[in-house]
């Protein structure tokens, strides 16, 4: 029984890194993906 518990405490850890890495991703390439049409437009 704490091998099973083991395993989802294991992928639940892996699903909350996925999700956080998800964000930090978002918070990356937002700003760049609002201002490269906003660049375009200066060209």
């Amino acid at each position: 029984m704490s091998a099973c518990t083991d395993a989802w405490n294991m992928e639940q850890v892996m699903v909350n890194l996925n999700s956080m890495r998800n964000i930090s991703m978002v918070y990356l390439y937002y700003p760049i993906i609002v201002t490269v049409p906003y660049h375009n437009h200066l060209w």
